[in-house]
């Protein structure tokens, strides 16, 4: 998993060969089925609803189990504007959190389009919360508004998730319930100007539950793409390998040293 998806982190030179940089937040996640996480940072709906916003982080990151086979992965991941509900939520994720944060990053490039936003300076993220509870790095108030603003924005754009959906992040339901409900808004109407097939891929991007997101091997293979989609043959990726010391509850930094060494005496010895 990348983790990290956002306009900063995509870089275009002249020739338009694309790049994506910054791999500090990639993880390995451990998986049999690339659609469904394997790691929980575990927390329930009170959690969620209680007490000071990042000390109950904090309590929950402490108290909750350690997973067996796999690190707890990092919570506070993807810049808030493009971060999924189920990473606000502090649910199990795997991929599809990349797929959201594309989405949104695809969002604000049809917004670009002259017949959706004309003027340059009203193009804005399509999901520009304020603050990120519990995840925020800012001091965030403990006022229930404020609180709940980034997962408002998303739900003012696609509305409040269904019941089945709901099911989908366990006991934060309950918070989400607490939520004021909102009936969401066309995304046709957003962007006017873009072609219906842009618009059935964004929404595929953008579901609340990640199990009904797209993959990216059915992103690039949607109508929308067709005639741009370069005549190659696209695989996914292979699951990778975690060093063993990666497993550890607990790694020291004389343990990040001598690993780090190891990995820099491979190199010089098969360059």
């Amino acid at each position: 998993m990348f983790t990290g998806h956002y306009f900063s982190n995509i870089l275009l030179n002249e020739d338009c060969t694309l790049k994506i940089c910054d791999f500090g937040l990639a993880r390995i996640v451990h998986n049999n089925n690339l659609s469904l996480p394997t790691v929980a940072l575990r927390a329930d709906a009170n959690d969620l609803m209680a007490g000071s916003s990042m000390q109950t982080v904090h309590d929950v990151a402490d108290d909750a189990p350690r997973p067996n086979l796999s690190r707890q992965l990092t919570k506070h991941v993807v810049t808030r504007w493009y971060r999924a509900p189920e990473l606000i939520l502090i649910q199990p994720y795997a991929s599809a959190v990349d797929i959201w944060s594309l989405g949104c990053i695809f969002g604000e490039l049809l917004s670009m389009q002259e017949g959706s936003v004309p003027n340059y300076q009203e193009r804005v993220p399509l999901f520009p919360g304020g603050s990120c509870y519990p995840l925020s790095g800012d001091h965030v108030s403990t006022d229930t508004k404020e609180r709940q603003d980034q997962l408002s924005v998303i739900f003012s754009v696609i509305g409040m998730p269904s019941e089945e959906d709901l099911m989908s992040v366990g006991k934060a339901n309950e918070y989400v319930s607490t939520l004021k409900k909102k009936p969401g808004r066309s995304l046709e109407s957003l962007y006017p100007a873009a072609d219906p097939a842009a618009i059935n891929l964004l929404k595929k991007m953008l579901m609340f539950n990640p199990a009904k997101r797209c993959t990216a091997e059915e992103a690039l293979d949607h109508e929308f793409l067709k005639h741009v989609r370069m005549n190659l043959d696209f695989c996914a990726a292979r699951p990778l390998e975690s060093p063993e010391f990666l497993e550890k509850n607990k790694i020291d930094v004389a343990t990040i040293k001598e690993e780090t060494y190891k990995e820099v005496m491979w190199y010089q010895q098969n360059p």
